[in-house]
């Protein structure tokens, strides 16, 4: 943060303050060894990330800069550095701010309009909406014999945002890249899990790995965006989705292109445990292939899994216990996951959750004393026009209200 004040100074003096960012990249990408990096930082530290709502989770001034923690223009500079370095810290996962838990704290968190009210108008939605129709839409994303699925053209991860990328060394133990598919679509085509397969649009075609996933509804698929990129030995780490995207399938609101069923590569794997498998597997491979097998992953397979990798347990424990659908202990006979994204907070989610607290007698992250139930909170589910939504034992349960929460005591043991 010292480079600041001397590089705000020198670009006033030569009256070019429009060259700060790029001249802070070129000043930190040595310091950082990274230009990447420093152009991360840079535009995060200016960026618009609430220092209110920084502070609300402990982030405080570092006492360093005591000139710079004074000026009101500085302090957010300050305060968002400490957030990037905990965020380069911790790159698997940090809490960086928290919002007012209220219903107006949101608004006032999230609402920019001077009114603080919520508008509904936009003219580019409007101007959609006013062209659209039934029929339109049906004749836009028609499925032929020739290409019957669709597929979205990239989708949000953990593993990165758009053109930035985690460390590639990250992904040893694992397999970010991955063409979600529904399950019974997959058993359908006869494509095992982690099956590597083309993807065939009319813009192009890709290899990628399938992975069973049931948040994924039928007939539909995504791929990671943020993949296809080259380090600086020339190696790709995995293909972009983009490569089967045309601008003939962009609409102002929604970007979807149709996937063809293309020629499939088949790899069939009869026995997942098998030692070989796990060799060519990564971690959560191996794991996932072994929860489905059981319902869960236990430490005689955490232990296998060690041994057959020739890496130790507790490298094993580390990997999977990052990921939140790995279950490390035997599950409750009836598993309860109730989604806390925005749409299904909005729609009475936090009454749903103490209402469903009370029917089963446990808490959210316990189980009841029966050993019955569980109650965990699972990230959005992608059905936010259908909140609030639940998972009972894999299966979604959408609009679901106190009267429809019956179906918890209709679940066979």
């Amino acid at each position: 943060m010292a480079i600041i004040q001397p590089v705000d100074q020198f670009l006033s003096e030569v009256n070019r303050e429009e060259c700060r960012k790029p001249v802070l990249y070129k000043i930190m990408g040595k310091a950082m060894k990274s230009v990447s990096k420093a152009a991360f930082w840079v535009n995060f530290i200016y960026g618009d990330l609430s220092v209110e709502n920084a502070m609300r989770v402990g982030y405080a001034c570092p006492h360093v800069h005591p000139e710079m923690e004074n000026d009101p223009e500085k302090l957010p500079l300050i305060i968002r550095d400490q957030v990037f370095d905990a965020i380069d810290r911790s790159p698997s996962g940090n809490v960086i701010a928290g919002a007012q838990g209220t219903i107006e704290g949101q608004l006032k968190d999230h609402v920019t309009y001077p009114d603080k009210k919520v508008h509904l108008y936009d003219e580019t939605v409007d101007r959609f909406i006013g062209n659209i129709t039934p029929e339109k839409e049906a004749e836009c994303i028609a499925l032929t014999e020739e290409y019957p699925y669709l597929i979205s053209a990239g989708a949000h991860s953990e593993e990165g945002v758009n053109t930035i990328m985690r460390n590639p060394d990250s992904y040893v133990y694992r397999q970010p890249y991955i063409f979600n598919i529904n399950p019974e679509d997959a058993k359908e085509m006869n494509l095992a899990e982690g099956q590597w397969v083309k993807v065939t649009t009319k813009a192009g075609t890709i290899k990628i790995p399938v992975h069973y996933n049931y948040r994924a509804a039928r007939g539909f698929g995504n791929i990671n965006h943020h993949f296809g990129l080259y380090d600086e030995e020339g190696k790709a780490y995995g293909e972009a989705v983009n490569i089967l995207t045309s601008s003939e399938d962009a609409d102002e609101v929604r970007i979807f292109t149709v996937m063809y069923h293309a020629e499939w590569k088949l790899l069939r794997r009869e026995n997942t445990m098998d030692s070989g498998i796990i060799k060519m597997k990564s971690i959560l491979e191996a794991a996932l292939d072994q929860q489905k097998e059981k319902g869960w992953v236990s430490e005689k397979d955490i232990k296998l899994i060690a041994s057959i990798k020739g890496i130790p347990e507790a490298k094993v424990y580390e990997t999977l216990s990052f990921y939140s659908m790995i279950l490390l202990e035997k599950p409750a006979s009836v598993r309860i996951e109730v989604c806390r994204g925005t749409s299904c907070y909005i729609a009475d989610g936090v009454n749903l959750v103490e209402e469903i607290q009370n029917m089963t007698g446990c808490t959210v992250g316990g189980r009841s004393e029966d050993g019955r139930y569980q109650i965990e909170y699972c990230e959005c589910l992608g059905h936010c026009e259908t909140a609030p939504n639940i998972i009972v034992n894999g299966r979604l349960y959408t609009s679901v209200t106190r009267d429809s929460l019956n179906i918890l005591k209709e679940v066979p043991l």
